[in-house]
């Protein structure tokens, strides 16, 4: 009697089991059939930033789930900015950090000025297990925050586009970025350019190498910005005379650059 009691409960473990792991994989195809019909009705008609917040709506109710931050990347590759890339960037930051599918967001974040798509490139900076995930964060931050810089001398030096900046940006940044220090900045960008160089400088991009293009922003950090000291420059001037621009420090010199092909 006991063993016809043991066998009945087994078998309606197992059958509790099959039925469980039926539902997973029933609530797993349902994810990837709406993660697949958004990316199909996206290309079929490109409605892109209505389409937006379907897929933030389809990872937030299913986080778990490999395609939550497959969705969100989509958000954050197809939108330019707005509140949808906002939202994607935040959960992102919360949820997916250790994730390697983010990494192409990097390159993105660079044109999308705010606090969080900055929060984003220092976590996965520093929280990504994967070395190419750290390469893109650490490149592309820089880059970030070049622009940052460049936004923020514009709107020192004319502070008639405020109004403009917060409508484009928000008021948040646009705060952000009246506040900047520049030296600051600039140190940081000069670090993250180092750490490429020493870390991910083979990792290839476009046009070369990230260690090729780091090397070069360097360059003009050391020798070509304001108040740093100009690599030494020797020639011949017109009436064949040699010189070298370390001669006229302390003057003003004027450097005119051009070439007969």
């Amino acid at each position: 009697m006991s063993r016809m009691m043991i066998a009945a409960f087994l078998l309606m473990f197992l059958v509790s089991e099959i039925s469980a792991d039926d539902k997973v994989k029933k609530a797993a195809a349902s994810v990837r059939d709406q993660y697949t019909a958004l990316v199909d009705l996206a290309e079929q008609e490109g409605r892109s930033r209505e389409l937006a917040a379907k897929f933030i709506d389809l990872a937030s109710k299913h986080p778990k789930d490999p395609l939550a931050v497959d969705s969100l990347v989509w958000v954050v590759r197809n939108i330019r900015r707005g509140t949808e890339v906002s939202q994607a960037v935040a959960m992102l930051a919360k949820e997916h950090v250790k994730n390697e599918k983010v990494e192409p967001v990097c390159q993105r974040l660079v044109g999308n000025p705010s606090r969080d798509s900055e929060k984003l490139l220092r976590l996965l900076l520093d929280k990504s297990p994967h070395k190419n995930v750290q390469a893109q964060a650490c490149f592309h931050l820089a880059a970030y925050l070049k622009e940052q810089v460049r936004l923020s001398r514009s709107l020192k030096s004319e502070p008639s586009l405020e109004q403009r900046y917060q409508q484009f940006y928000g008021k948040d940044v646009t705060k952000h970025l009246a506040s900047l220090e520049k030296a600051t900045v600039s140190k940081q960008i000069e670090r993250l350019y180092e750490r490429v160089t020493k870390s991910y400088a083979n990792v290839n991009i476009e046009d070369g190498t990230m260690g090729q293009t780091a090397k070069k922003e360097l360059f003009a950090i050391r020798h070509l910005s304001v108040g740093r000291k100009p690599p030494e420059i020797t020639g011949e001037d017109i009436d064949g005379k040699q010189f070298k621009l370390s001669d006229y420090r302390g003057k003003v010199v004027l450097l005119d650059f051009w070439g007969d092909w």
